[in-house]
């Protein structure tokens, strides 16, 4: 198999493939399943932080690490989980970060899928 995974900034595709047993199709549904759910996922972030509810942010952010880290996506991975790992004396500015970097990782990534999917 083709290494591709320099081609797609973000996604691993040698990766994602291993976790599905090199099942073309269904990494490929995968893909386009988390992009669809991408969107409700930042606004439940978003919603979870101005309420103040960091269960909610830690569940959103734990099930984001599970996909990604599935789907051959280190860095959303590594973002998702800073987030859900982040102190809980953390203020809402130092969660804002975070959550900044999760969502610039993911637009990342996305654009990846995109074109990964065109291919």
């Amino acid at each position: 198999m083709v290494n591709e995974s320099g081609n797609w900034p973000g996604l691993d595709v040698d990766t994602g493939l291993s976790q599905v047993v090199n099942k073309q199709a269904l990494y490929r549904k995968l893909l386009r399943s988390y992009c669809e759910s991408n969107v409700a996922t930042a606004q439940k972030l978003d919603a979870a932080l101005a309420a103040g509810d960091r269960d909610q942010l830690n569940r959103l952010a734990h099930t984001l690490k599970g996909t990604s880290g599935t789907l051959g996506m280190p860095a959303v991975y590594a973002a998702a989980q800073a987030l859900e790992r982040a102190d809980p004396a953390a203020s809402p500015e130092q969660l804002v970060v975070l959550l900044n970097r999760l969502k610039l990782e993911q637009e990342t990534v996305l654009v990846s899928i995109e074109r990964y999917l065109a291919a």
